[in-house]
């Protein structure tokens, strides 16, 4: 075993690089599988799926508030509007857990 201080800090610099070299090729193969065409593709997929589901379920909210608005507001064209178009209908039969 050495007992020269500037060997021993050379040789824990040495095996610092190495294990950074070795974590470095880690990352740089996950960074490649990562970006391929497949995965690319899968998170394209993925994400226009969340955000059909997530803007459908954001415009039943705001379409159910604004009937229920409306109805309240006794405002006879959009009363008459509402009962021509059965929205007020639904929204009340799914409440009622039809």
């Amino acid at each position: 075993m050495n007992t020269n201080p500037d060997i021993q800090n050379k040789e824990v610099t040495q095996n610092k690089e190495q294990i950074l070299d070795t974590q470095l090729e880690k990352f740089n193969k996950n960074l490649i599988r990562f970006n391929s065409y497949k995965m690319v593709f899968l998170r394209g997929i993925i994400s226009g799926v969340g955000g059909a589901i997530g803007a459908t379920i954001i415009a039943a909210i705001l379409i159910s508030l604004l009937t229920r608005t409306i109805q309240r507001m006794d405002i006879p064209f959009l009363n008459n509007l509402l009962e021509t178009s059965h929205i007020g209908q639904m929204f009340d039969a799914t409440e009622q857990g039809y």
